[in-house]
């Protein structure tokens, strides 16, 4: 008798790590290795491109595996805000966020080749900060 399946999360994000943890299954961590286009102004598709094509890569590898790909695009003046490349760049970032209403789209895909499991979820909110000095 097998025990139970492998659980991959196809994310290094320290916070979705911990996300999982919380639920107490074990699961490893198995990063895409091939990183999607950077998302530079918004459409449709964005917010799912991401997690998508790491979850794809990752259960397309280890089909016996239910991999969880998850992303985070956030989005002001139909613009993306990618990872901050440094601590400046953050500030900035910020600065540009204070006072004004951004979007954030968030989605999560869970794949499982060999079971034919192929879910896609995802939300789209709209966030506002308070403005700050």
């Amino acid at each position: 008798m097998s025990g139970p399946p492998r659980l991959i999360l196809a994310s290094a994000s320290p916070r979705r790590r911990e996300l999982l943890a919380q639920l107490g299954l074990p699961f490893e961590v198995i990063v895409a290795g091939s990183r999607s286009t950077r998302i530079r102004h918004r459409s449709a598709g964005n917010g799912r491109t991401q997690r998508r094509a790491q979850g794809d890569w990752v259960a397309a590898r280890y089909p016996e595996a239910i991999v969880v790909g998850a992303d985070t695009t956030v989005f002001i003046d139909n613009t993306v805000l990618n990872k901050p490349a440094d601590l400046a760049d953050a500030r900035a970032m910020l600065r540009q966020l204070a006072g004004r209403t951004h979007i954030v789209f968030t989605g999560v895909a869970v794949r499982c080749v060999r079971e034919g499991l192929r879910i896609d979820e995802g939300v789209t909110s709209e966030v506002t900060f308070k403005a700050f000095d």
